[in-house]
């Protein structure tokens, strides 16, 4: 990763949690003593493991198009210790869960909920999704001449950021960059990046306004807004803790890797001042990392080199 600029590499491993019961997670987040994993098979959408523990303690997340139904939601932001968000695309709209309600119930019913269609009366243009930062304020990504972000108040909507190649192509750049966001548990903080190329930047809140802290950005091989098999994948996913942020590297292309582009065995850590500390070079691909600052760990769903099977587990953190 000394072509990136992180030339201090550390070699990490990963320690499995045993379980039967996963078939195809795709995203994971963890909480004080809870491990949340995206599991879209049968009638479930969400699994919880206690920390430590081989068998889930909880499945759910009823599949559907109904107001507290999920048709897809991927895209996990934990919001504190006890609740996390749930972006739903497919379903135009962001839920709010509770982990002690969902203890209770033995349920995943949100306790609060964003539909997209509310935005319309504001003019929100080319929402896509958001998130709440809290009761006042919701934060997403769009396709906008105005700006690539957008922030929802009550009565007001502001623009802000934008994509670096958007005056050289010929479609919007939204098309191809599409990113992830995530924000820390302060809600202080925003982290944007791409799944195509070499694409990240951090945002922090200063008030009711949102400053850019850093990006990096090196242009990648594309036509228009569809990518090439000699287009690099990005950073497949991210997490960030009051110190650091830790990006999910791939850097495969199609033409390499056809079969497992999107896997990525590189977690790069910066600080929040954009300083480049070190890459961890893992001994597992992986799709989706979650990372545990009190434990020490980077919880991970990464794919068993011998069954082909994805797995959960950790990789541990030293100082």
């Amino acid at each position: 990763m000394a072509l990136y600029g992180f030339n201090v590499a550390e070699q990490v491993c990963f320690h499995p949690v045993k379980s039967d019961f996963l078939f195809k997670p795709t995203a994971i987040e963890v909480f004080d003593s809870l491990v949340l994993v995206h599991d879209p098979v049968e009638n479930n959408t969400y699994t919880l493991f206690r920390l430590g523990a081989s068998s889930p303690l909880l499945s759910g997340g009823q599949k559907g198009s109904g107001p507290d139904d999920i048709l897809y939601g991927q895209f996990i932001d934990k919001i504190n210790e006890k609740e996390f968000q749930v972006v739903d695309i497919a379903g135009r709209k962001t839920l709010v869960y509770n982990l002690d309600s969902i203890l209770q119930t033995r349920t995943f019913r949100p306790v609060r909920s964003f539909f997209y269609s509310e935005a319309e009366s504001q003019k929100v243009e080319g929402m896509q999704y958001a998130y709440y930062v809290d009761d006042s304020q919701k934060i997403g990504l769009g396709d906008s001449k105005y700006g690539k972000y957008f922030c929802l108040a009550q009565d007001t909507v502001t623009y802000f950021g934008n994509y670096p190649e958007e005056e050289g192509m010929k479609m919007s750049p939204f098309y191809l960059y599409q990113g992830v966001l995530h924000i820390n548990d302060r809600r202080d903080r925003m982290l944007y990046h791409s799944p195509i190329g070499y694409y990240y930047e951090l945002f922090a809140r200063e008030g009711g306004t949102w400053e850019s802290c850093f990006k990096e950005y090196i242009p990648t091989e594309h036509t228009e807004d569809a990518v090439t098999e000699n287009t690099p994948m990005g950073i497949c996913s991210a997490d960030l803790d009051d110190e650091f942020v830790y990006l999910l590297f791939s850097g495969r292309t199609g033409k390499q890797f056809p079969e497992e582009t999107f896997l990525a065995s590189h977690i790069l850590v910066l600080n929040t001042h954009g300083e480049k500390i070190k890459s961890l070079e893992t001994d597992r691909l992986n799709i989706s990392i979650a990372v545990a600052g009190k434990q020490r760990r980077i919880y991970a769903i990464a794919k068993n080199p011998e069954t082909g099977e994805y797995e959960v587990g950790y990789y541990s953190l030293t100082k």
